[in-house]
């Protein structure tokens, strides 16, 4: 309902003035309601009753207990004192000190470049060619492959001089049928034509 409406149907209503709700909300009231509310449940589950008790006469004898610990306490204390003028003549004896240090000795490399040098090619030799972790077995594909690129300066008459076993001796696995043969034979005689 408006004012202007409200005035006209009530108009005793309308003149009275309009004042706050009379209540107030904290900053940010609805954010931290949930976790007060747990707190407040928290704290009422607690228990009332200390969880410790004192003996009964602890008070009073405490100090009587302490009172030796404390005694060599002070005694400690009293025993740790400065020598006079220590400070005084603490800097003359640090330096004092440092300077009877005896002096590290220093290698130098210009009086013993060479044995430099020579120990620096044996490390580089033996990181490069290490002959002890070097594999020498050697693959049949490795062989082959070498063979075929021409490396070997052996014909297949010296090679085969090489095996002593006979060639009738020899089994071999992969048995060429004819009819096999005759098709690649003539496949290979197509191409050659074909491609001439």
């Amino acid at each position: 309902m408006t004012n202007k409406e409200l005035r006209h149907s009530a108009p005793k209503l309308a003149s009275i003035q309009k004042f706050g709700t009379g209540f107030a909300l904290p900053i940010a009231y609805f954010n931290t309601i949930e976790e007060s509310f747990f707190n407040q449940l928290f704290l009422e589950d607690l228990s009332k009753e200390p969880g410790y008790t004192i003996p009964g006469n602890y008070f009073k004898t405490i100090e009587k207990k302490l009172a030796p610990k404390l005694q060599i306490e002070k005694e400690k204390i009293a025993t740790n004192n400065v020598p006079e003028g220590y400070f005084e003549r603490l800097e003359d004896l640090v330096f004092e000190r440092l300077n009877n240090e005896k002096k590290p000795k220093v290698f130098s490399l210009k009086k013993h470049w060479i044995a430099v040098a020579v120990a620096a090619s044996l490390l580089l030799f033996i990181g490069i060619y290490n002959p002890f972790t070097q594999n020498k077995d050697l693959k049949i594909t490795e062989i082959e492959a070498w063979i075929d690129a021409g490396y070997l300066g052996l014909n297949s008459y010296e090679i085969a001089a090489v095996y002593e076993t006979e060639i009738d001796d020899l089994e071999i696995d992969n048995q060429i049928n004819t009819e096999d043969l005759e098709i690649y034979l003539t496949d290979e005689f197509y191409e050659s034509i074909f491609y001439d």
